[in-house]
C-alpha cells in the first residue's frame, strides 16, 4: 500500500461514504421502526374500541334479557 496523496485521499473519501451510508441506513431503519410502531398504536387502538363496543352491547342485552328461571329440576 503506498501513502501518495491520492491513494490517502481516496481511502479517506472511502470511509466518509461507507459512514454516510451507515447514517443513512440508520435514518431509514428509524423511520421504518417509528412507522410500524406507530401502525400498531392504530390498530390496537381500533381493536380496543370494537371491543368496548362489543362490551357495551353484550351488557345492554343481558339486562333487557328477561332473568333466568332459578327452578331445579329432579333426575327421576
Amino acid at each position: 500500500m503506498s501513502n501518495t496523496p491520492q491513494d490517502v485521499r481516496d481511502r479517506a473519501e472511502s470511509r466518509f461514504r461507507k459512514m454516510e451510508e451507515r447514517a443513512s441506513d440508520g435514518v431509514k431503519a428509524r423511520t421504518e421502526y417509528e412507522i410500524a410502531a406507530r401502525d400498531m398504536d392504530e390498530k390496537t387502538a381500533r381493536l380496543k374500541a370494537l371491543r368496548l363496543a362489543n362490551h357495551a352491547v353484550q351488557k345492554t342485552e343481558q339486562s333487557s334479557a328477561p332473568p333466568k328461571s332459578k327452578v331445579k329440576t329432579r333426575a327421576t
